[in-house]
């Protein structure tokens, strides 16, 4: 998930990028936040949304609402989230549009804007405000949704990069907030419902439009989900073209903790076609509810592999943003079958606090019938980071 940061009112700015880390968090704890407080390049920031979300009323319907929506979110394999995208713009979502959903929390945003606006000065006006949350990248995560007993009301607030400590805001009298912090573990998480608002490390210009059908982006990189896998099987039931696959993975922990959810990540393969080399994003999806449970993905990574690419990479990554980066994976190419062979550099894009879960080259032949079996006859895994992740492959020929 991506990292997220807050910051106190502009007029203690300059107090606070000379304070310890400890010093920042005693000052959120004591001051009043301005609910216009963004950062230079956000509009509308998580704490504004938290801020805004925290003085509206919590009804049995706006409940509903989201867990229908997060229920829809997990569904298409993008965690335990609802997006204000979604939440503003229903009609034209890509993950909720063909069912049927009040729209009672869109609506009580608004009037808690308005009742906002009515106690103090801010610098966007309605309509502003709420076009920059629908065309954004915010939404509501709610960890441990799955437990929720269809009773208690949830806490609202936003996280510390940990997972770990909740920031709830608090609205005083004279129509300021104030920030309430509370340390949090998994299992009191599992038993109390919390809705933390993130931002998400997709736009969503990036992601398929589930609701036509889509598994496939824009730019043809496959989100997972097992509900994805049975609608493509159902439209090609059996595997129509040769090539390299991608046929299971396997997580055992989400690589994230507390309120940071479940993780989400990024495969990138990298190769070597006619001597140029590429790096290509093949496919996306979130650790929610796999755990500890082989998925079956089946997944065509290239159609072909020619012996002068004498090597290929893969890269698998938990995505946590910060500033971009670029990676390096050293692949070999020979102009020739066999001897000549050159090294290039393949360069792949990840953020600075993202986690290598794999980062793995693969020489020609490695997935042939007699390369790609294990000791016991099963295909051979290859493991990621700690052992906590595993892949297998199949190459057709």
């Amino acid at each position: 998930m991506k990292v997220l940061k807050y910051v106190a009112i502009t007029a203690i700015a300059g107090f606070m990028a000379s304070c310890t880390n400890e010093a920042m968090v005693e000052e959120v704890q004591t001051s009043s936040l301005n609910l216009t407080t963004r950062g230079i390049t956000d509009p509308v920031g998580v704490q504004d949304v938290a801020e805004l979300m925290s003085v509206v009323d919590i009804n049995d319907a706006i409940m509903q609402e989201v867990k229908a929506g997060v229920d829809r979110s997990l569904k298409y394999g993008m965690g335990e989230t609802f997006r204000f995208n979604d939440i503003l713009k229903p009609e034209e979502s890509k993950l909720i549009r063909t069912i049927e959903i009040t729209r009672s929390l869109s609506n009580e945003l608004r009037k808690a804007y308005l009742s906002i606006k009515s106690t103090k000065k801010v610098k966007l006006a309605d309509v502003e405000f709420f076009t920059e949350l629908a065309n954004g990248n915010l939404m509501i995560r709610w960890p441990y949704s799955q437990n929720w007993n269809g009773i208690d009301k949830p806490t609202i607030g936003f996280a510390s990069e940990d997972g770990y400590t909740l920031y709830k805001p608090v609205q005083q009298s004279d129509g300021t907030f104030f920030i309430e912090e509370k340390e949090v573990t998994d299992e009191y998480i599992k038993e109390n419902p919390i809705w933390v608002i993130a931002e998400s490390d997709l736009s969503y210009d990036e992601i398929p439009n589930f609701e036509n059908g889509e598994f496939y982006n824009k730019d043809s990189v496959f989100f997972y989900s097992k509900y994805a896998v049975k609608k493509l099987k159902e439209k090609s039931p059996k595997l129509a073209q040769k090539g390299l696959y991608i046929v299971n993975i396997l997580f055992k922990e989400h690589y994230e903790g507390g309120l940071a959810g479940a993780g989400e990540f990024d495969f990138y393969w990298q190769s070597v076609p006619g001597g140029i080399g590429n790096s290509k994003k093949i496919m996306h999806t979130s650790s929610s509810g796999i755990i500890d449970d082989i998925q079956q993905i089946d997944l065509q990574v290239k159609s072909e592999w020619l012996r002068n690419e004498r090597s290929n990479g893969l890269v698998v990554l938990e995505k946590d943003g910060g500033k971009n980066k670029t990676g390096i994976q050293v692949l070999q190419y020979s102009k020739a079958d066999f001897g000549g062979e050159q090294n290039i550099e393949v360069s792949f894009p990840y953020e600075k606090k993202d986690e290598f879960i794999l980062n793995h080259i693969w020489g020609w032949g490695s997935f042939l019938d007699e390369n790609n079996i294990a000791l016991d006859g099963t295909p051979k895994k290859y493991y990621g980071k700690d052992n906590h992740f595993w892949i297998t492959f199949k190459y057709y020929e």
